[in-house]
């Protein structure tokens, strides 16, 4: 069991003459503060080094099995590949994850004789291989994870989406500013690396 922790943080500043309007704040704290800070957390779980107060996310070193793609084989081969590296090692695989290019290119696969092999553009639910596919520009173009999600992580919200204003911060007094920082602590919990496979698409 690995466990890391973090404090995600999106902050900005707003005038005092904004603070009399509530709807404008209102505003601004759901549509950017909450939006940023559930960005950062969800880059954070991905991506995150483990330094300092970054998680560290399921692509760290450790916290997967690595996937090296044959040569020759398409991005549909290697997440075929990956999915039964999964069974392989006993567990059933939950879901891939991709970035948005590299799941329009499979998407925009066609037959010889231009049909589309992924269903018609009318498709809604995203999938490949039986599984869901999300996808997510915090995922790197170019690489992909497959696995058993479900036993693989859990992520511990400590505390959820906060919210502060303060005037002392920086010039805010010389300057009649307010700074608004918006913050959430969160731990993501590694408990079976070998059920994800992490790695290129491509060789």
């Amino acid at each position: 069991l690995s466990l890391h922790d973090a404090l995600p943080i999106y902050w900005l500043k707003l005038s005092k003459q904004v603070m009399d309007d509530a709807p404008a704040l209102a505003s601004y704290v759901d549509t950017r503060l909450r939006y940023g800070v559930d960005l950062r957390i969800d880059q954070q779980l991905l991506n995150g080094n483990g330094s300092g107060q970054n998680i560290g996310g399921m692509t760290k070193s450790g916290n997967f099995t690595a996937f090296t793609p044959a040569s020759g084989d398409t991005r549909i081969d290697s997440i075929n590949k990956a999915i039964y590296s999964v069974i392989g090692a006993d567990y059933a695989p939950t879901a891939i994850i991709l970035n948005p290019a590299d799941w329009g290119a499979i998407e925009r696969t066609k037959t010889t004789t231009g049909e589309y092999v992924f269903g018609t553009p009318q498709s809604l639910a995203p999938t490949l291989w039986g599984l869901p596919v999300v996808a997510t520009n915090t995922m790197t173009a170019g690489k992909f994870m497959v696995g058993a999600m479900d036993i693989a992580y859990q992520v511990w919200n400590r505390q959820g989406v906060t919210v502060e204003m303060s005037e002392a911060d920086d010039t805010n007094f010389q300057k009649n500013l307010i700074t608004v920082r918006a913050e959430a602590r969160l731990a993501l919990a590694i408990y079976r690396p070998a059920s994800v496979y992490y790695g290129d698409l491509l060789a």
